[in-house]
């Protein structure tokens, strides 16, 4: 039984709440976690801030503001969306920004950005393709500001019905001026603090080159000003970066047309030096430059452990075919953030595709024919993880970085699961001819938060519970071609519940149909009389066609709405190998948690909405194990009356000319608190306890 509701005794219970971009995020214990993780607890770098973009966003007055000198926004554009953000600036002061669509999974990835004077109509500067990541992402690099005021950076999709799921939006603003570089600069110059240099390419064969340190897990965002004047004068300038191992990166768009300029972002493996360097391709002589390099430091995250797989230095045959090798956890965690680290020598690492599958059977892509294919690299260290800056297929280097999955694929898929259990890594070789040897892997992983502690004075509460077993929880569904049905899910890839028997799924026996347009909504959930935080969770798992086409999401309705979850992805299915072998990913039974404590006292519902097209079906979505929790206020205890004893005065034996001294009882009583059991005791709500936990 996962929840059970217990009336005690009145309690005493005291609830206790505990110049460059860097924030530090803890990730608290798991309650109950295994003994001995405290014996191997690490701080783990984990990606890089960022802002979600806040919808609405659409207008100049609607803009999100950005404070501070640099800022990463994560956002999504939909069909007919812009998203506008606000930037206080000053005269002399120069913007750079640069989009980074590679990892959109809905292969969209040609933006357009723009950054508008204060009016929000008149353009500064627009730029569509001089991004290659992906191919024609945008690069806006040391726009000059002339007027104190705000102004306003726009991102679209370069075709109004396109939809980019994610784009990366790096922004900084220049607040000194460029340090000029210092010949000659072999070996490489230092790069100044402030990380901003100015230079003259003098001719075509001559190179600046400028070194700088970096720590594990730094993120380096840089771009090159081919036209930093803006006087129409512009050349096709080159950025190259490394070494990481054996390899260079470089950066080249060909593009030549003012303003023109390049960018890169990536997140680095190893600390070492690091060498950014910047040539000309064209032949035009004494050719001007801005290089502005930012160094966005890793996050740190507590109660992180890595598990190395023992079943390593196998053989990946010169044939066609697949090798796996398991990893076993021993410990039971519910997952925050799940990394894979990886190291392997192949003759031709574009041949390899690797899957990753979990204890309960979910598979997740991580790469597919990766690498530069006229030279591919003969070995790949990689560690692959959601919060890195870049997709593998488009960090030009398989060696020495921390990369996303291809786009296609998420890690958070793996978020909320448990760890304990037998972990898989399949690699398949598609080609005849090369193979290589499996030399390392494993899981870095770190612990998910727990729900949030009520505040001093009031107690957890359980609004809402069901886990679906003796009834369907009073949900109800409805919509066009509804598919949702309450029972026993046996379509694979999703077959049974989280827990017990039951749960409701989009068609418990097979795919969701075509051109659906349907909502499981739960009964009305009432938030008066308690306090936040209000916390909203339930078990999901899901496998869905692409989010460019079939969608997906789940919020709270009530006087607004608030969306918790939304597919964002690519299709959840592909095919690997040689022979072709097409693989059911999905995610596995996962937790999710959410704060909805903006509609305390409000009458609620929880709803799942899912749309679709009219191709392409996949096994759907499934809900198990609903809980609203909200907190109470502990009423103060009624105090009782308690009269004092009345002293008796006691005479002398022996009369004396003093008189006697007479007590009167007092009848003024003494307060005294009085507990008092029985049935007006104050509800306490047990822990909910899953299966598993």
């Amino acid at each position: 039984m996962r929840l059970r509701i217990g009336f005690i005794g009145l309690m005493i219970a005291l609830l206790g709440l505990t110049g460059g971009l860097r924030s530090l995020t803890s990730v608290q214990a798991v309650p109950n976690a295994p003994q001995n993780l405290a014996a191997h607890q690490l701080n783990t770098p984990q990606g890089f801030a960022r802002i979600s973009e806040q919808e609405s966003n659409d207008t100049p007055a609607m803009a999100q503001p950005i404070i501070g000198d640099s800022a990463v926004i994560r956002g999504y554009i939909t069909a007919n969306d812009s998203d506008f953000l606000a930037i206080p600036l000053t005269s002399v002061q120069r913007v750079v920004a640069a989009t980074m669509t590679s990892a959109s999974a809905t292969n969209i990835v040609d933006s357009i950005l723009t950054l508008y004077q204060p009016d929000g109509t008149t353009v500064l500067e627009l730029d569509n393709d001089d991004g290659i990541f992906g191919v024609s992402s945008s690069v806006i690099s040391s726009a000059i500001i002339t007027t104190t005021a705000t102004y306003y950076l726009k991102v679209t999709a370069n075709n109004t019905t396109n939809k980019i799921y994610y784009y990366d939006l790096y922004v900084r603003i220049l607040t000194s001026e460029p340090i000029v570089e210092q010949e000659p600069n072999e070996p490489a110059q230092m790069l100044p603090a402030a990380g901003i240099v100015s230079g003259i390419i003098s001719q075509t064969g001559d190179i600046d080159r400028f070194q700088l340190a970096l720590n594990p897990g730094d993120t380096l965002f840089t771009t090159l000003d081919i036209d930093p004047e803006r006087d129409g004068i512009s050349w096709n300038g080159r950025v190259t970066i490394g070494p990481f191992g054996p390899n260079i990166i470089t950066i080249n768009d060909g593009n030549a047309v003012s303003p023109n300029a390049e960018s890169a972002q990536l997140t680095v493996k190893e600390a070492g030096n690091y060498i950014i360097s910047v040539d000309n391709l064209s032949a035009i002589n004494n050719s001007t430059y801005i290089l502005q390099v930012l160094i966005i430091p890793a996050e740190e995250q507590a109660n992180c452990q890595t598990y190395m797989s023992t079943d390593v230095n196998k053989t990946i045959p010169p044939d066609p075919g697949m090798i796996t090798s398991g990893l076993n956890i021993p410990d039971n965690l519910l997952i925050g953030d799940l990394d894979l680290i990886i190291q392997l020598d192949h003759t031709f690492i574009p041949d390899l595709d690797a899957q990753l599958t979990t204890p309960d059977g979910n598979i997740l892509g991580l790469f597919s024919d990766i690498g530069i294919t006229t030279s591919a690299p003969a070995s790949m260290n990689l560690i692959i993880d959601d919060e890195a800056a870049l997709p593998s297929f488009q960090a030009l280097s398989v060696n020495g970085l921390i990369n996303l999955p291809e786009a296609a694929y998420r890690m958070s898929w793996f978020d909320g699961q448990r760890t304990q259990g037998n972990w898989t890594l399949t690699l398949y070789d598609d080609a005849t001819g090369d193979g290589g040897t499996l030399l390392n892997w494993g899981l870095q992983v770190c612990a998910a938060l727990p729900p949030a502690d009520c505040p001093d004075g009031t107690v957890s509460s359980t609004i809402y519970s069901t886990d679906f077993e003796a009834n369907d929880g009073g949900f109800t569904h409805s919509g066009t071609t509804d598919p949702w049905q309450y029972g026993q899910p046996n379509s694979a890839p999703i077959v049974g519940s989280y827990s017990g028997s039951n749960s409701w799924k989009t068609n418990l026996t097979g795919n969701y149909p075509a051109l659906m347009n349907a909502n499981l909504t739960s009964p009305a959930i009432d938030l008066s009389g308690v306090v936040g935080p209000i916390q909203v969770q339930w078990q999901q798992r899901y496998q869905i066609e692409s989010a460019a086409f079939d969608n997906y999401a789940a919020q709270i309705v009530g006087s607004s709405n608030q969306v918790l979850f939304q597919h964002r992805d690519g299709v959840m299915r592909e095919s690997v190998g040689n022979p072709l072998v097409t693989v059911q990913a999905s995610t596995g039974w996962s937790r999710q948690l959410h704060d909805i404590s903006s509609f305390v006292g409000q009458s609620i519902q929880l709803q799942f909405h899912m749309d679709t097209d009219s191709s392409v079906e996949l096994a759907g979505v499934a809900i198990d194990d609903v809980l609203v929790t909200g907190c109470v206020v502990l009423p103060t205890a009624t105090p009782t009356e308690t009269p004092t004893n009345t002293p008796t005065n006691t005479p002398t034996e022996t009369p004396t000319n003093t008189p006697t001294v007479t007590v009167t009882p007092s009848n003024t009583p003494i307060v005294t608190p009085s507990v008092t059991a029985g049935p007006t005791t104050i509800p306490v709500y047990l822990p909910l306890v899953s299966k598993g936990e």
